[in-house]
């Protein structure tokens, strides 16, 4: 299976002040997404992690390291070293700093862009009130895995935006050519 999730921010004290005031301490905030991991993602799956990792101890890293499933890491503004860096010391398989398709009609992204449809992350206690955007941060999701499935159940059953011609962002841009006759 194919699973979306953001915005662990492993190592953020602080993140527990702002909205997972469940967890006594960032030790055990960190251990609970470990142990989520562990039990959701068998070896056959795909998760798209959509930014705002955080840092693990040495450890958490040799854990995160082993975790199963291939892993695929969108940057999130809190990501601030090297992509080579979370590829080498975390071992995800690919990591991606811009926005991608994933499918026909769903973008994934760290913060919202405009676009018909987005899974994306970094909004903190908050979604946007709009049916085609679906936030997949952990706290959001009740800490579960957001599987694709589920997310284009919800956004294929949402009629597509649609853009008259001259509404097009690159309607200025045109350039005719000249009928033949």
């Amino acid at each position: 299976m194919i699973y979306l999730i953001s915005d662990f921010h492993f190592g953020h004290e602080n993140i527990l002040r702002f909205e997972r005031h469940q967890f006594h301490s960032i030790a055990e905030h960190d251990q609970a997404i470990l142990d989520l991991w562990k039990k959701s993602i068998f070896t056959d799956d795909i998760v798209y992690f959509l930014g705002d990792f955080g840092t693990l101890n040495d450890e958490n890293t040799e854990v995160f390291r082993n975790l199963s499933g291939k892993k695929i890491m969108l940057v999130g503004n809190h990501d601030v070293k090297a992509k080579s860096y979370y590829a080498l010391r975390y071992r995800f398989d690919e990591v991606i700093d811009t926005p991608m398709f994933l499918c026909k009609r769903i973008v994934l992204s760290h913060e919202p862009i405009k676009v018909n449809d987005d899974v994306h992350g970094h909004l903190h206690n908050a979604k946007l009130n709009l049916p085609n955007y679906i936030n997949a941060n952990i706290h959001e999701l009740n800490y579960q895995f957001l599987p694709l499935k589920k997310a284009q159940d919800k956004l294929g059953g949402i009629k597509k935006c649609s853009t008259r011609f001259m509404e097009e962002w690159y309607a200025p841009y045109y350039q005719f050519d000249k009928k033949q006759d």
